[in-house]
């Protein structure tokens, strides 16, 4: 059973993620920002992170930059419905396993949670 901490800012994808984690016998916190995910990290080492891109303040990927920089390096996924050439190159070189494209389906995304969960 992985800890998982899900970060985005939409409330129904949070409970959707969540559930889907859940019912994969994952702990799961979620966060619907980076300063209340920060909060979560410091108080509790997470397996996987996954995180949408688009966030209030600061990105999902300024979010992996400050934890790499910190010296988190749990496996991260990351999500977005406005995909760009420039936030996927920068997922990949921050080292994430996937970068989903919103919506994302329950088979893709247990797909994606079990290949990440693999590397840790």
């Amino acid at each position: 059973m992985a800890k998982i901490l899900l970060v985005d800012d939409e409330y129904s994808v949070r409970l959707t993620l969540r559930e889907f984690m859940l019912d994969m016998g994952h702990n799961v916190d979620a966060a619907e920002s980076v300063s209340e995910a920060l909060v979560l990290v410091d108080k509790k080492e997470y397996d996987l992170i996954i995180t949408d891109i688009l966030l209030p303040k600061i990105t999902g990927i300024q979010f992996l930059q400050k934890l790499r920089s910190q010296g988190h390096n749990m496996a991260a996924i990351v999500m977005t419905g406005e995909p760009t050439q420039q936030t996927h190159d920068a997922a990949g070189a921050l080292g994430v396993i996937d970068y989903l494209i919103k919506p994302v389906k329950k088979a893709d995304i247990e797909s994606v949670v079990r290949r990440a969960l693999e590397s840790v």
